[in-house]
């Protein structure tokens, strides 16, 4: 789902002037970073050798996997759905949050 869909579509200044073009200053500004060359990107940790299971692949999940990588740490997700995302895949209607 795009800007144009969740946010310019009900801008309320669309309804005397153009709506605010939101995805457009999102990719001037990530453009604009990219150009620079400024970018910045953290270094991982040394491996710790320590391991860490993860029960559920749901937004929590998924996030902290995600810092236990970055932390250096060996990551395992289980997951007993036949895909990741949890309530955000299997617990919003579709016509909430459509498909891609």
């Amino acid at each position: 789902m795009s800007q144009e869909d969740q946010c310019e579509k009900v801008c309320i200044l669309g309804k005397k002037f153009e709506p605010v073009a939101i995805g457009r200053l999102e990719r001037f500004a990530a453009d604009y970073e990219r150009a620079s060359g400024k970018i910045d990107i953290p270094a991982p940790a040394p491996a710790t050798g320590k391991k860490v299971a993860i029960v559920g692949a749901g937004p929590a999940g998924l996030t902290i996997a995600g810092d236990l990588v970055k932390w250096g740490h060996d990551v395992t997700i289980f997951e007993a759905l036949h895909k990741a995302g949890g309530v955000l895949v299997y617990g919003i209607p579709e016509f909430r949050l459509p498909r891609p």
